[in-house]
């Protein structure tokens, strides 16, 4: 009896094309995923000593022992010199803090300009795949200028037009960064727009964006996170 009535359950649930998704069903699916990931211990651990390094990094401010621009000990100091845990560098400052701020710096110029390529290709890739026609014609021309070039040379030649820093860095790599991913989210669009499911979603009367964002954003976060 427990079987038939977790089944009835089950079927209740169970929405039609078109229809949205209940909140609880969002939430149950996130746990879901939550627990399968945590049964790899690989992953894990990995993941709490990514976040254990991105937070030492932040608070650099705080926890630094020295100024990551003052001498502090002698030059070249080994590692476990006084004062200088891990040792100095050529000008005589102390390793540690310069890596705990640098940490920062890498932090911006490798996140920041991924999540806003990626951000800026997830729109405008689906907005090709599925409108389709002449709007997608005009993306891909403009997408394949790009590719004719190394990635490198792109962002060499957009450090080289803007003045150095760490902004010139950032748009330089999200410059290099957009075209590839739109054409990954583009190709995925169109794929999933052809699927059986999104057909009947259509047919039930779901609207565009609905058909956008139930079926084909869900379907293209994973492999744009992948990548």
């Amino acid at each position: 009896m427990s079987e038939i009535a977790a089944a009835t359950r089950v079927l209740e649930t169970e929405q039609r094309p078109g229809e949205p998704v209940p909140p609880e069903a969002g939430h149950s699916r996130f746990r879901a995923a939550w627990a399968a990931y945590c049964r790899d211990r690989a992953s894990f651990w990995a993941l709490l000593f990514l976040l254990a390094v991105t937070l030492i990094c932040l608070l650099a401010p705080y926890i630094s022992p020295h100024d990551p621009f003052e001498a502090v000990a002698n030059r070249n100091a080994p590692i476990g010199s006084e004062g200088v845990l891990l040792g100095a560098d050529g000008d005589g400052r102390d390793v540690l803090t310069r890596l705990l701020w640098g940490g920062r710096v890498s932090l911006i110029i490798g996140v920041v300009p991924t999540l806003l390529a990626m951000v800026a290709s997830i729109g405008i890739g689906i907005a090709a795949g599925y409108i389709g026609g002449w709007f997608d014609q005009v993306v891909m021309r403009i997408l394949d200028m790009f590719f004719a070039f190394p990635l490198v040379l792109v962002s060499i030649v957009v450090a080289g037009v803007l003045r150095p820093g760490l902004m010139t860095i950032t748009i330089a790599i999200f410059v290099a960064l957009v075209p590839y991913i739109t054409r990954l989210v583009r190709t995925t669009a169109l794929s999933v727009k052809t699927q059986p499911y999104v057909e009947a979603a259509r047919a039930g009367g779901a609207g565009s964006w609905a058909i956008v964002s139930r079926y084909i954003f869900p379907n293209i976060v994973a492999p744009v996170i992948v990548y």
